[in-house]
């Protein structure tokens, strides 16, 4: 069960990359071969950042400080996996990403209760 749980989550990661880093996702910043990637999903309320450093020229990687203001809302800030934020009110959170060359990571938002308004900026 637990094993089918971590499959299950890894084959969704893989979708919601290839959403992110596929021609629907969006580049919204690109410098010295990383880059931060979008996709989203309004009919579902999924939103899905992708930090990406796989092709990093320097050394340094990647370094990103993201504020979130939430409502409404699920945040997995390294789907899957740790970092999980959940705001049924309105709240602020700082996120912070630092990747080495060669790595990647995925940032999951996604609706708690449908029948309520969902905000995620």
């Amino acid at each position: 069960p637990l094993r089918d749980l971590r499959a299950i989550s890894g084959s969704m990661r893989e979708a919601y990359e290839a959403a992110a880093m596929g021609p629907r996702g969006a580049c919204l910043k690109e410098q010295g071969g990383v880059q931060l990637r979008c996709w989203s999903d309004r009919d579902s309320g999924t939103v899905v950042l992708v930090f990406d450093a796989t092709a990093a020229v320097s050394a340094a990687g990647l370094l990103a400080s993201i504020h979130w203001r939430l409502q409404n809302a699920h945040l997995q800030a390294n789907f899957p996996g740790e970092g999980t934020i959940e705001a049924k009110g309105v709240v602020e959170h700082r996120q912070h990403v630092e990747l080495k060359p060669g790595q990647r990571q995925l940032t999951l938002v996604t609706w708690l209760d449908p029948k309520m308004a969902f905000s995620a900026s």
